[in-house]
């Protein structure tokens, strides 16, 4: 597939998959409240282990008055891009074009991923960022430009914000990574840069 129109499927999928959960739910976003998690967040200012999800869910109650709403809407659209995301992996990986729709209507149609979206939870930004970062792995394995090892970096940084126990994983992105390039200096010294950085942060926060 030519990168130009893949990534012009990878956008139909991601406007596809949002009309189809949108129908899913009858256009009709009804929430889990989370009243008391959302009540420790911005009446008490604490923020959980799950501190990414809980900066946006704060600046979202700062910018609109039915911020729940906005945030299921941001699950949904995140929660689409992670199918297109699928797809770009397959594509990466040389998948058969037979698997690469497959799995990626598969994945569309699975009932959990749908429903989990309709709560203000921390799961589909998690699932969405780790989807990410295995892409951007891929792609540096496959092109190991210093843009794309930043992306990656960059993404494995933010997973790491959005959920503090995918730091005991760092090592198994840093062993994957210096195995798998060429530039094995660059990429680790990002890497351990990466894990510092993100340690230094979330102790700073604690």
């Amino acid at each position: 597939i030519l990168s130009f129109k893949r990534y012009q499927i990878f956008f139909l999928i991601i406007f596809a998959s949002f009309l189809f959960k949108l129908l899913l739910l009858g256009f009709n976003l009804q929430y889990d409240t989370s009243a008391d998690l959302i009540y420790k967040i911005f009446e008490q200012q604490k923020f959980n282990q799950y501190k990414l999800y809980s900066y946006i869910a704060l600046a979202f109650s700062k910018v609109f008055d039915n911020y729940e709403y906005f945030l299921i809407l941001l699950n949904i659209i995140l929660g689409s891009i992670v199918i297109g995301l699928i797809f770009l992996i397959l594509s990466e990986i040389s998948a058969s074009v037979g698997t690469i729709y497959l799995t990626t209507l598969f994945t569309l149609l699975y009932v959990p991923l749908n429903l989990i979206e309709i709560l203000i939870r921390v799961d589909t930004l998690f699932f969405f960022l780790l989807t990410l970062s295995i892409y951007f792995g891929i792609r540096y394995m496959n092109n190991q430009k210093k843009t794309n090892i930043i992306y990656f970096c960059s993404a494995i940084f933010l997973l790491c914000i959005c959920r503090e126990s995918t730091l005991y994983l760092l090592p198994l992105f840093l062993t994957f990574t210096i195995f798998g390039s060429e530039k094995k200096i660059l990429s680790s010294l990002l890497l351990i840069g990466v894990t510092l950085l993100t340690s230094s942060y979330l102790s700073n926060l604690n």
